[in-house]
């Protein structure tokens, strides 16, 4: 794939990593796979730059998104699907111009991952327990409703 994108450079692969790269309760192979994105995603960017190829390599590292998959948002101000890949379209340039290698494009997502990495261990593990239960018992409901 490196050798066609190089051909056709300057190129930018986009990655898609999660919030719960930092590892939460309850989601451990789950988290364990975007945190494996993420870090793979930095890897392969650096070695693209160390090569000096014209290839970016950027992932998006996003929290709650409205979506199929996930059709109740729990928080306000969620993204729908289609808003939220509107703000990786629009903010992955910015974000490659500043030689960043991951991004959370949604400015709620930004400061949740902020917050998470600040805060003491057990208050962090109380607050994604908390998101988690509350996100089953809501798609429960939801299912029920049906």
């Amino acid at each position: 794939m490196l050798p066609v994108l190089e051909r056709n450079s300057p190129s930018l692969v986009l990655t898609l990593s999660s919030v719960a790269r930092t590892g939460m309760p309850m989601v451990a192979t789950y988290s364990a796979c975007k945190a494996f994105v993420l870090t793979l995603s930095k890897a392969a960017a650096r070695e693209a730059r160390a090569d000096n190829r014209q290839i970016d390599i950027l992932a998006v590292v996003p929290s709650e998104v409205q979506s199929q998959m996930n059709p109740v948002a729990l928080m306000p101000g969620t993204p729908s699907s289609r808003r939220y890949a509107q703000a990786i379209f629009d903010r992955a340039p910015r974000a490659v111009s500043l030689g960043r290698l991951e991004m959370a494009p949604w400015w709620l997502h930004a400061v949740q991952i902020a917050v998470l990495e600040c805060l003491p261990e057990w208050v962090s593990q109380k607050l994604m327990l908390q998101f988690l239960e509350k996100g089953a018992a809501t798609a429960a409901a939801s299912r029920k409703a049906q």
